[in-house]
C-alpha cells in the first residue's frame, strides 16, 4: 500500500494535472491513510559578481540588495504556490490537513538541479511514488532543450530516481484557479490501465507493484505484451529451399506468439490471484509494429484504440552511458519512448525499485539551505516548527503539516 507520495509542484498546467491525477488515483482511500508531500524546487538566483576596482562598495551594495529581493520574490512564490495546491488537495479532495506537507527545496547543481533536488528529496522522505507533470515534448525537442542546458526534469526523474516515477501529461481542459469544479471524490473514478508485461524480472515487479500499491477496485486490467517476431530475411535460394526455410521461419513466429501468450496468461493469473475480477482483466498479444521503437510504436497504438488513461511499465535502470550504447545498437528503452508518445499517464517501476533504503546507505543528503534563506521561506511559522531540520535535513520547509 501506498505510504508515502511526494507530487512535484511549479505553475505551470501539467504541475496541476499530474496533482489532480495523485488525488484522484494514487492516494489510498478513505482519505489520511497516506502522507502527501508536496514539493517545489526554488529557482537558482545567480550570485552577482563584480571585481574591484572596477566595481565600488556603492554598487556591490546595489547588487546584493537585487539579489536578495529576488530571493525573497521567489520565496514568496513558492510559499502560495504550495498554500493553493494544499487548499486543493484539503477543499476539493478532502484530504485530511495533517496528512498535507509542504517542502520548497534548493536547486541543486548538475545537468538539472532541479530534478536532482526531486531524486534526493524522495530519496530522504521515503516516497513510494513520485508524480510530475510533463510537457510532452517529443525525442527532438528533447534533445534540443538537453544541448541547451535545458534538460528534462522528468527524463532524469525516470532515469535516476530509485522509487517508481509517476509521468502525467496535462490534458486539455486542465484548470488553473478555484473556477475548476470540485471532484466527487467518495470513491475513485474507474480507469483503464495497460500494464505492459514480458518475461524479464522489471516487467513482473511493475505488475506486482500495481497490484500491490495501486490498484482499485473498479479498474479495468488490460495486460499486453509484445510479440518480437523473427526478422523475415529475403531469400535467394531454390524454390525447394525457400520454401522449408519459410516454413521453419513461421515455425518460429509461431512459437514466439505461444510463448509471450504464455507470458500474459501468468500475469492474468497473477492478477486474479490479488483479486481482480475476472470480468475486468483483458489480454492481448500485439505485433510489432514499424518505427522508432517497434514495442513502444505498438503500445501507443493500443494505448490510444482503448483510451487507456494509465499505463505501468518496467525499467532496467540502465545509467546513461548504458543507455546511449544501447541506443546506438538500435535498442532504445521503451520506458523513454513511452514517456514522450503516450496519451495517458505513465508508470515507471525500476528493478528494485520497491526498496527501502536509508539515507545513509544511498548516500543522499539534500543541501543545507542557509539560515537567512529558511527564515524568509517560512517566517514565524518555520521558526516554530520543531520538525523543520529533522525530515528533510535542513532544507527548507514551508509550514510542514499546517494549513493557512
Amino acid at each position: 500500500m501506498v505510504r508515502n507520495v511526494l507530487v512535484a509542484l511549479d505553475e505551470s498546467q501539467a504541475s496541476r494535472a499530474a496533482l489532480d491525477y495523485a488525488l484522484r488515483g494514487v492516494l489510498p482511500r478513505p482519505a489520511g491513510a497516506a502522507n502527501l508531500h508536496l514539493v517545489t524546487v526554488l529557482p537558482t538566483v545567480q550570485t552577482p559578481i563584480a571585481v574591484p576596482p572596477m566595481a565600488s562598495a556603492a554598487a556591490m551594495n546595489v547588487l546584493h540588495c537585487q539579489w536578495g529581493a529576488q530571493q525573497q520574490a521567489n520565496h514568496a512564490r513558492a510559499h502560495e504556490l504550495l498554500r493553493k495546491m494544499s487548499e486543493v488537495a484539503v477543499n476539493d479532495y478532502r484530504t485530511p490537513a495533517e496528512s498535507v506537507h509542504r517542502h520548497a527545496l534548493p536547486a541543486l547543481g548538475g545537468a538539472s538541479g532541479v530534478g536532482q533536488s526531486l531524486v534526493e528529496a524522495a530519496a530522504k522522505l521515503r516516497a513510494d511514488v513520485l508524480v510530475l507533470g510533463t510537457r510532452g515534448m517529443g525525442a527532438l525537442q528533447a534533445s534540443l532543450m538537453t544541448l541547451m542546458g535545458l534538460g528534462s526534469v522528468s527524463d532524469y526523474c525516470l532515469h535516476n530516481a530509485r522509487c517508481p516515477v509517476m509521468v502525467v501529461r496535462q490534458s486539455k481542459d486542465t484548470v488553473l484557479g478555484a473556477e475548476a469544479s470540485p471532484p466527487a471524490v467518495h470513491a475513485p473514478p474507474p480507469k483503464r490501465v495497460m500494464v505492459c508485461t514480458d518475461d524479464s524480472p522489471h516487467a513482473k515487479k511493475a505488475l506486482q507493484w500495481y497490484l500491490d500499491c495501486l490498484v482499485m477496485p473498479n479498474d479495468h486490467l488490460h495486460l499486453v505484451s509484445v510479440a518480437l517476431l523473427p526478422p523475415a530475411l529475403p531469400l535467394d535460394e531454390p524454390a525447394v529451399v525457400a520454401a522449408v526455410e519459410e516454413m521453419a521461419a513461421d515455425e518460429e513466429a509461431r512459437g514466439v506468439v505461444s510463448d509471450t501468450a504464455s507470458t500474459v496468461a501468468c500475469a492474468q493469473q497473477q492478477a486474479l490471484a490479488h483479486g481482480v475480477l475476472r470480468t475486468r482483466v483483458a489480454t492481448a498479444v500485439l505485433a510489432p509494429e514499424p518505427g522508432v521503437s517497434d514495442v513502444g510504436q505498438a503500445l501507443c497504438s493500443y494505448a490510444r484504440d482503448k483510451n487507456v488513461g494509465l499505463a505501468v511499465v518496467g525499467s532496467r535502470g540502465l545509467g546513461m552511458w548504458q543507455r546511449s550504447v544501447m541506443g546506438a545498437l538500435g535498442l532504445g528503452s521503451v520506458s523513454d519512448f513511452l514517456s514522450r508518445h503516450l496519451p495517458c499517464a505513465l508508470l515507471v517501476v525500476k528493478d528494485g525499485g520497491a526498496r527501502r533504503e536509508s539515507h545513509e546507505e544511498s548516500g543522499m543528503l539534500l543541501q543545507r539551505v542557509p539560515e537567512e534563506d529558511r527564515e524568509l521561506m517560512g517566517g514565524a511559522d518555520a521558526k516554530d516548527d520543531g520538525k523543520q531540520d529533522g525530515e528533510l535535513g535542513g532544507a527548507a520547509v514551508v509550514d510542514h503539516g499546517k494549513q493557512d
